[in-house]
């Protein structure tokens, strides 16, 4: 299970988000996945064709099914590092409050060998090397 530290002020701006989901919604997906929302307690972060990862207001990053062919029950805990951290960025990119929970990028850190790549602009594919930061660690 990967649990991320929130301060007060975010912890309070994701409940929010979670409480006001339908209400705030932009798209009209966000108004189709407004149930779940509620149901699991999480502001989804990121899409798949048959998951979602999403946010809790305690930290714990969880993923549910969206597959109706078939489903699983309820949330799953997230614990692989390309699918926590990539659903931080996707998130960070919609609300840029969660930007805090991005780790910091180290003075060693390089570019990414996905920066520049057309495969790799935003709304295609995720890199598995960056998880979407655009830097590795040296």
């Amino acid at each position: 299970m990967v649990q991320v530290t929130l301060l007060p002020e975010l912890l309070a701006f994701i409940a929010a988000r979670i409480v006001n989901y339908e209400t705030e919604a932009t798209e009209p997906f966000h108004r189709w996945e407004a149930p779940t929302v509620g149901e699991f307690a999480a502001v989804p972060l990121i899409r798949h064709w048959y998951e979602t990862i999403g946010l809790r207001a305690d930290g714990e990053i969880v993923r549910w099914s969206t597959d109706h062919r078939e489903p699983y029950l309820g949330v799953r805990p997230v614990e692989e590092r390309y699918d926590w951290l990539s659903a931080l960025v996707e998130g960070a990119r919609r609300w840029p409050e969660l930007r805090a929970l991005l780790p910091t990028r180290p003075a060693r850190a390089t570019a990414c060998q996905c920066v520049g790549n057309p495969m790799f602009a935003a709304g295609k594919f995720i890199c598995p090397a960056c998880c979407g930061l655009e830097w590795v660690e040296a």
